[in-house]
C-alpha cells in the first residue's frame, strides 16, 4: 500500500528517519523511500500524522489522523523475506503466542514405556519415516509405586532437528493431585 504525506502549515522533523520534509509538500510518497518495516517502527511519522502535522494518505483516500496505525497501514507491504529477516528472530520468535503450535504441526509421535508400564518419553517427528525430530518429552516419576509424574523434560529442535530449547516442568502435588506445575527453561 502506498503512503503519501503531505505537510499541513510548516516543516517537519522525522529523525528517526533521518529527513526533514519542507512546506509546502503535497502527496510524497514516503513509502518509495523507505521500508514498511522502517515507517512502522518509525515513532516520528507516526506522531507527525496523529498530532497533525501532516496529512496522511494511501493513494486513493485520506486517512484521519485519529484512525492512523502504522501496524495496519503498512501491513500490505510486508512481504515475507523482510518479515523473516527482520522480525521473526528465534528470540522474538519466543515471545509470540505459540499455543496453537503444537496442535497444528503435523508429527508422528513415538511413545516408549518403562518396565512397569509407565511412559518414559514420547518423540514426535516429522513423519512416520522418521527423518526430523520435533520435539521430545522425557518424564520422571516419584516412585515406581505411586506411578506420579515428577519432572518433565521437553526438548525442542528447529526444522534442521538441531536442539534449539529446553523446558523443564515441575509437578507439585497435595495427595494423588497435581497442585501446581513450575515451568523453567534450561
Amino acid at each position: 500500500m502506498a503512503l503519501l504525506i503531505s505537510t499541513v502549515s510548516q516543516d517537519v522533523e522525522i529523525s528517526d528517519l533521518g529527513i526533514e520534509i519542507i512546506h509546502p509538500t503535497v502527496n510524497r510518497e514516503i513509502s518509495l523511500e523507505f521500508t514498511a518495516i522502517e515507517l512502522k517502527e518509525s515513532s516520528d511519522l507516526t506522531t507527525a500524522i496523529t498530532t497533525g502535522l501532516l496529512t496522511a494518505s494511501d493513494g486513493t483516500s485520506q486517512i484521519l489522523a485519529n484512525e492512523y496505525d502504522p501496524d495496519l497501514v503498512l501491513l500490505d507491504d510486508l512481504d515475507i523475506e523482510e518479515i523473516t529477516s527482520d522480525l521473526i528472530t528465534q528470540s522474538g520468535h519466543e515471545v509470540l503466542n505459540t499455543l496453537a503450535h503444537d496442535i497444528i504441526e503435523n508429527s508422528y509421535d513415538e511413545i516408549s514405556y518403562n518396565s512397569n508400564r509407565t511412559v518414559s518419553s514420547m518423540v514426535s517427528w516429522d513423519s512416520s519415516d522418521k527423518n526430523t525430530k520435533i520435539r521430545e518429552e522425557s518424564y520422571t516419576y516419584s516412585t515406581a509405586s505411586t506411578k506420579q509424574v515428577v519432572s518433565i523434560l521437553t526438548i525442542q529442535y528447529n526444522e534442521n532437528g538441531i536442539e534449539v530449547n529446553r523446558l523443564l516442568e515441575t509437578l507439585n502435588y497435595d495427595g494423588n493431585t497435581i497442585s501446581s506445575i513450575t515451568r523453567e527453561k534450561i
